[in-house]
């Protein structure tokens, strides 16, 4: 998925940069390499603007 979002905003078919694709790419494979997991997001459906 990273590489094609990558290829995506090489092509300019994303709003993503090249930088920011890039960044998720490089982070894909060291996760990949190392064996590193990254923490689960914790998600909150509630909207706590005042």
């Amino acid at each position: 998925m990273a590489g094609e979002l990558a290829q995506a905003a090489a092509t300019g078919r994303t709003d993503v940069g090249v930088d920011e694709a890039g960044i998720i790419y490089a982070a894909t494979f060291v996760r990949a390499v190392t064996g590193e997991r990254g923490r689960a997001l914790e998600v909150d459906a509630r909207c706590n603007n005042p």
